[in-house]
């Protein structure tokens, strides 16, 4: 069952309460004890982001209320608190995240007033503004945080080396999924190349391929990479001595990584 469990002191011990995204969004405290959830939770949101120091559990159920159940129940502990400004900051991302539906429910405006605000009273008032002001106009400090949230795609790319490419990236799919990481799979034997451009202006955690050629793969401009329209660092794991991916190496993409497993291949590709 797919049912998100919230351990909360906001009710009596043993009693329950059917939680909207709503109900949480609007007050963390629901968040602010243990949850349990079945794994393919995981698999459909991903994990607990750590590029989040404080209300990690308030970011992850928000993320999880937003496609599945979710039931407070009470509980008695004592909530700890977190450090001042590493909860604004998360605060921060969540009005940056969600603040399209803020504005539909007239919420934006109050919370944006209560931030600035709390922000007022505190010694790092100015930082406050200003990293407010970049969570909501998305800059790429929002991204580096919400990127960690986004799923990490991997290529399979063709039946070539008795389908033992492949082999690895199903491997490698199976045990970031057992780490609760979100994965996407483009199969190139089951669509054609050209599909991959459905992933132009998307957001990665990254994009992973295991001796792939998609990273050579240009533009009808003949100049723009593909995958320097698609956001996130790429990895291309080389089996093979790099002489023999010639055009994957000099054609390869902005922030794209070659993953080799002999030092000598390394100084071969530098």
């Amino acid at each position: 069952m797919n049912e998100i469990i919230c351990y909360t002191h906001l009710l009596p011990t043993g009693q329950t309460k059917e939680l909207t995204f709503w109900d949480i969004l609007l007050d963390d405290r629901w968040t602010e004890g243990d949850f349990s959830c079945s794994e393919s939770v995981y698999h459909e949101i991903g994990n607990i982001n750590p590029k989040l120091h404080a209300k990690q559990n308030y970011e992850f159920i928000l993320r999880a209320a937003e496609k599945f159940p979710i039931t407070a129940v009470g509980q008695e502990f004592l909530p700890q608190s977190d450090d001042a400004w590493e909860a604004f900051q998360t605060d921060c991302y969540i009005v940056g995240k969600y603040s399209h539906k803020l504005q539909e429910h007239g919420y934006f405006n109050p919370i944006v007033s209560s931030l600035l605000n709390q922000a007022s009273h505190m010694s790092w008032k100015e930082k406050g503004v200003a990293f407010l002001e970049s969570m909501i106009s998305h800059t790429p400090a929002y991204y580096e945080i919400d990127d960690n949230t986004r799923p990490i795609l991997l290529y399979r790319d063709t039946e070539e080396c008795c389908n033992v490419l492949n082999l690895f990236t199903d491997f490698l799919a199976s045990a970031l999924q057992q780490c609760h990481q979100r994965v996407e799979i483009f199969d190139a034997q089951l669509e054609d190349t050209h599909a991959l451009t459905k992933y132009i202006g998307q957001h990665f955690k990254a994009i992973i391929g295991i001796q792939t050629y998609f990273f050579a793969i240009m533009m009808q401009d003949g100049v723009t990479n593909l995958h320097d329209l698609i956001i996130g660092p790429k990895y291309n794991m080389i089996l093979d001595h790099p002489a023999w991916l010639k055009d994957e190496i000099q054609r390869a993409p902005q922030n794209y990584y070659l993953l080799l497993h002999d030092r000598n291949y390394i100084y071969f590709s530098m």
